[in-house]
């Protein structure tokens, strides 16, 4: 089986490196050469087909993290591009003493400038579409690693880890109610194979409080968050007592007591966890404590809307309309019997016919000739002295301050 030996190796080197594009590039590789040993009669078909569903998760991962990489590397490199752009516009002088022939190589360089620039931009395009096709085909990866893990009743922890990566996937995508369904299966999978004090379950739950908050679930964010704190806490008190076991779902040394050295590391790395956690929590409490104010003023005011109890009675439900109406006596309601009222008769009156009057005639009255009107006074118009109006001199009888001479 040096093929199956040559690809774990291979498999090995793609989870190791930090560089995105090898670990893309390693993880292709191995995966190829596992489809090429599945293809083997003679190969061992369960540990073949885990080692297969194994490299599809790995490939899968690289891809997912090297598009997460690249929404940053190329976002930042578009930036620099317009800035670089709009401040060679806007450097360029202007020359109004240009010939017809440097006009001609102007417009040629133009020409050229905005051929580069469709070129980058369909060059940009291309780069889009590629990041778009990477997060897909890990999509494709990650989701052939569940359905071949799901087949495996002995590979529980591989499950769990498909499926927060899963999660992380579909987080990346603003998918938030679906991401929550992908931890709570990851957890639910930790739970039944590993220790109470495990970090894993408090790195799921962490997640599952992340994906809470985001649904504005601000309860069942808090309610996550807490019981990550006191896996840490836990988990601390293991490593200081020195009780504390590898996890089981270490590749190495799993199960056994961990060394002083380790402990320490790990005591060192996770206190700082928990320090983070209780940050956390103290914001979440204030987020739950405001979301309790407002649906109390809620309940208060649809109370008041429905209506207040009676002294000593139980608290009303609460209702979006007004409270029914209740009867405060047992006594059946009798109808009152209908008194019939008689029509009065009606007398009959004879109007005797109007007769017309004769118009009696009336003597116009002489009036006298009315009074002449007093002829109005004419008043003549007051004379103006034009160089006061245009600021003249003042009087020679007149002193220079204004005043009369004596």
């Amino acid at each position: 089986m040096a093929k199956l030996e040559t690809a774990k190796t291979a498999l090995r080197g793609a989870s190791g490196p930090d560089d995105g594009d090898r670990a893309i590039e390693l993880a292709g590789e191995a995966l190829e050469k596992f489809m090429e040993i599945a293809n083997d009669a003679d190969a061992d078909e369960a540990s073949v087909r885990r080692e297969t569903a194994r490299a599809h998760f790995v490939y899968g991962e690289a891809l997912f993290r090297g598009a997460q990489a690249q929404n940053t590397v190329f976002g930042e490199q578009v930036r620099a591009n317009a800035e670089a752009s709009g401040t060679r516009l806007e450097d360029a002088p202007e020359d109004e003493d240009v010939g017809e022939e440097d006009e001609e190589e102007g417009a040629g360089a133009t020409e050229g400038e905005k051929n580069g620039k469709e070129a980058a931009d369909d060059e940009d395009e291309g780069e889009e579409d590629e990041e778009e096709s990477d997060m897909e085909l890990a999509w494709k990866m990650l989701e052939t690693a569940r359905v071949m893990f799901e087949e495996d009743a002995n590979a529980a922890l591989e499950l769990a880890d498909v499926l927060e990566t899963i999660g992380e996937l579909n987080m990346e995508q603003s998918q938030f109610d679906t991401a929550l369904s992908d931890y709570k299966s990851a957890l639910k999978l930790l739970e039944e194979n590993l220790e109470a004090t495990d970090r894993r379950l408090a790195s799921a739950l962490y997640s599952i409080s992340i994906a809470n908050q985001m649904m504005e679930a601000n309860d069942d964010a808090l309610a996550a968050n807490t019981r990550a704190i006191e896996i840490c806490d836990a988990r601390i008190a293991e490593l200081k007592a020195g009780t504390a076991r590898v996890s089981k779902g270490a590749r190495e040394n799993a199960d056994e007591v961990v060394s002083p050295e380790a402990a320490i590391a790990e005591l060192e790395q996770i206190m700082g966890v928990a320090s983070d956690l209780k940050e956390r929590q103290l914001e979440l409490k204030e987020l739950v404590s405001a979301d309790n104010s407002t649906r109390e003023a809620l309940r208060q005011a649809f109370k008041a809307i429905g209506g207040a109890a009676p002294p000593g009675a139980s608290e009303p439900e609460e209702s979006a309309g007004f409270a029914a109406p209740t009867l405060t006596s047992s006594v059946p309601v009798q109808a009152a019997p209908v008194r019939r009222v008689l029509p009065a008769p009606v007398r009959r009156v004879e109007v005797a016919p109007l007769q017309e009057a004769p118009a009696k005639r009336v003597e116009p009255q002489q009036t006298s000739a009315p009074a002449a009107a007093p002829e109005a006074k004419k008043m003549k118009p007051t004379p103006v002295d034009k160089a006061a109006l245009i600021g003249a001199t003042a009087p020679k009888d007149a002193e220079p301050n204004g005043c009369p001479q004596q």
